[in-house]
Parts: C-alpha cells; structure tokens; sequence
C-alpha cells in the first residue's frame, strides 16, 4: 500500500516516513505493541493481514461515474418515513416529528443489531453469509465469532433545530445509568436548565456541573447523578492522571460541539477516547 501511495504520488516518501515515525511514538505512548487495528473484533484478533486486506480491498472513486454521494443519501420522501418513537411521557415538551424520528434513530444506534443469516442487509458494514459467518464489506473478510457492534452515533442536525432536546429525550428513554455530557464552558448552565424546563419535575434526573475548583460533590458520588455536564478544559485537566471522570462507567458519553476535538491530538480528544462508556455521540452542527 505504502508503494502504491509513493507510485501514485498521493504521498511523497519523506511525509511516509514522518508518518511511520508519529504513529510509533502514539503506539508507544499508548502501551501498544502493534500497528495492526482490531477494533470491534472477538478477543481483538484479525484473522488476516494487513496485506491481505489490502489485496482484497476496492477503491472507490466517488468522482467517476456520477454522483456516489447522492447513492448514499436519503431523499426527503425516504426521510419522511423513517420511525417515530412516541412521544416520552416525562417530557413536558412536545416535540416535533422529525425529534421523534431522531429519538427512534438514536435509540436504534444505541442497541444494534446484526442482520440475520443470509440477509442482503448490513450493519456497520458487517454481513452474514448463508452459515451465519460475519463478512466486512469494506475490507472483504470474514470471521466465524460475532465481533463488536459499536454504540452511538453522530447528531448533526443545524442550530436551532432542538439536538439538545433529542439528547435529552434520550437519555429519559435510553435506560438506567449516568450520563456524562460534554461541552465548552459557555453552554455547559444550558444543559441544566433546558433539563429543568422540559423534563417533568418529577422525573428530573439529578444534574451535576462537574467544574471548577470543587468538583466532587460532598458525600456523593459521580454515578449518583442522573447527568453530569463538565468542559472540555476539566477533560485536558484530568488527561493521563487518572481522574474520577475516567473511573466511571458511563451509560453513554455526549460531546457537544463535538468538532472541538476535530485533532485527535489535543489532551481533551485523548482523555474522551479513554473514558468508558456503553454508548457514545457527537453533537454538532458546524461542518467539519
């Protein structure tokens, strides 16, 4: 593949090297001993390698042969029948179809599913054949163990079109546990008190602004919380050391204004890798 690149003069051989020599160090600095990705699959072995992968791989060219993009696209007549969750009843908002629509798609990110043998369907680019074994249409092998379906998505509807709200929704619908919401210091009040005007008073979670100098709050833990809202600045903080934001596990981590962490570099990208969560999603509506 590195020929290939050089050959085609998409990359030049100094930049290859440069690039060879940034991700040893990331390996490194990370504990990993191997280049080889194997993320999502059981007990993180590939059945393949590299090389063949990239043999069996095919390049697609999204500017011959018309417009591919609009293939993957859904038209508005699509978009109008997608499926509508009910409206939640501890909201004390009425929301909007599309909302309702959007809470149906995210609860569905949230629990995937595989299709069943033999079906033409594919679920994060994984399809079973007729004896049930699991093929990656992208990289075209197939394991026998089923690997891991990730959780979550990306919300990136306009301003003003209501994600906090779809957010919220879900996290009244999506199941027992805490959510950790991530977000830049200015909007970080928002979350609470867009929680404490559409959500019914007696199905309000508990809400902690995990920020400053007094974080922990005194006799409780994070997890008692139903939400729990910090920046973007207190995660670069707690980066590599370990802190309580890392000790939790999360029913689901949302990053608002998600494209700050557009450089996987920063400390505040890093430390939101490593947080665990069952489910995780970016919110926005900037274009990256």
């Amino acid at each position: 593949m590195e020929e290939r690149l050089k050959q085609e003069k998409l990359i030049r051989a100094t930049q290859l090297k440069q690039t060879r020599q940034e991700n040893e160090l990331q390996r490194q600095a990370m504990g990993l001993k191997s280049g080889r990705g194997t993320a999502g699959l059981p007990n993180g072995e590939l059945e393949t390698s590299l090389e063949e992968l990239a043999k069996a791989s095919q390049a697609v060219n999204l500017r011959a042969g018309g417009d591919a993009v609009k293939s993957l696209a859904m038209d508005e007549n699509q978009l109008s029948q997608l499926p509508m969750a009910a409206q939640p009843a501890s909201l004390g908002a009425t929301m909007l179809p599309y909302q309702l629509q959007g809470l149906a798609w995210m609860t569905a990110k949230e629990k995937p599913e595989f299709p069943a043998p033999g079906s033409p369907d594919t679920v994060q680019l994984w399809k079973r054949d007729a004896r049930g074994r699991y093929a990656n249409v992208a990289t075209s092998f197939t394991v026998s163990a089923a690997p891991k379906l990730l959780s979550g998505g990306i919300l990136a509807d306009d301003m003003g079109l209501g994600k906090t709200l779809q957010i919220i929704s879900l996290i009244m619908t999506g199941g027992a546990g805490s959510t950790l919401i991530v977000a830049p210091v200015g909007v970080m009040s928002n979350w609470e008190q867009q929680i404490q005007r559409h959500v019914l008073p007696e199905h309000a979670p508990k809400v902690l602004i995990y920020h400053g100098t007094n974080r922990q709050p005194a006799g409780k833990a994070l997890e008692d919380f139903g939400v729990v809202v910090t920046s973007y600045g207190t995660m670069a903080s707690e980066a590599g050391n370990g802190g309580p934001l890392a000790k939790v596990n999360w029913r689901r981590v949302v990053l608002d204004e998600g494209h700050t962490i557009r450089n996987a570099k920063t400390k505040a990208a890093v430390a939101v890798c490593t947080l665990n969560a069952e489910s995780r999603w970016v919110l926005t509506g900037t274009p990256m």
